[in-house]
């Protein structure tokens, strides 16, 4: 009795497999297929986005600014103004919306907020993620002057 053709014969099948699998990984993927689910973008006014940047904005505020007690008391006038949709044949994996508004500081001035919220960008891919500016806080330049990179 030999065993050893029937362990390399399933040796040889599993690499084969794992070949193929490898190859799909390369192949343009398409909207609707597993390696491209259709994702949608929260809207501008969606209220965990809006959580999401308050709590952020509370961070920097402690962290990079050293004022603890700065925050976002309230976000008006909330607009949309770009919208860039998820798109296979234009590699956009990801459908991103780009938003405006009035944030109203805790210290009684107002500013204006800028934010992305981008569709099936949030941790592990789950859920959707808001990047935000508020202008004369970028304290680094990280969106570039006055937010530019978010408007």
């Amino acid at each position: 009795m030999r065993p050893a053709p029937i362990i390399a014969a399933a040796l040889i099948a599993i690499a084969s497999a794992g070949a193929a699998l490898a190859a799909d990984a390369f192949t343009r993927p398409h909207a609707g297929d597993a390696y491209f689910p259709l994702r949608e973008s929260p809207q501008c006014t969606d209220p965990a986005m809006l959580k999401q940047i308050v709590r952020g904005f509370a961070h920097k505020a402690e962290n990079q600014l050293h004022q603890p007690d700065l925050g976002i008391a309230d976000i008006t006038a909330i607009h949309q103004h770009r919208y860039l949709p998820q798109n296979a044949e234009l590699a956009r994996p990801i459908p991103r919306r780009y938003c405006g508004a009035t944030a109203w500081l805790t210290d009684g001035s107002h500013r204006d907020l800028w934010y992305l919220i981008e569709g099936g960008a949030g941790f592990a891919s789950i859920g959707s993620k808001a990047s935000f500016c508020v202008e004369g806080f970028d304290r680094w330049n990280v969106y570039n002057a006055d937010c530019r990179l978010l408007r």
